[in-house]
């Protein structure tokens, strides 16, 4: 089955933001880290890091598990995936920018570049 081109593109997109949020989180937490070592101000920041790439990648991972099952899939197989699919891109949408709107504040409470 064929993933429709417009939801194709926009999960891509996706993952390509993902992957920005990932290398932007943690290289935020090496910073962080090596500035200021982990300590009662740093450690729920640092956590916090952790815990947007730990999302990131395992949201990276769903997405694309998903696309490459309704590939394979058998149409009645693929057709579920694709509604779950459905639900992990709507999804993916809304967190995306509440994950970079987060890394972005830490940034800017510890003057990071």
């Amino acid at each position: 089955m064929l993933i429709p081109e417009p939801l194709r593109r926009d999960i891509f997109e996706q993952l390509d933001r993902l992957l920005r949020l990932i290398d932007d989180s943690a290289a935020c937490g090496r910073t962080l880290f090596g500035e200021h070592g982990e300590n009662t101000q740093t450690i729920a920041d640092l956590a916090a890091l952790d815990n947007i790439v730990e999302e990131a990648q395992d949201t990276y991972r769903r997405l694309w598990g998903l696309m490459a099952r309704i590939a394979r899939d058998s149409a009645q197989q693929a057709a579920d995936n694709m509604r779950l699919l459905e639900q992990a891109h709507l999804r993916t949408r809304e967190r995306l920018d509440a994950l970079s709107r987060s890394v972005r504040e830490i940034k800017t409470d510890w003057g990071l570049p």
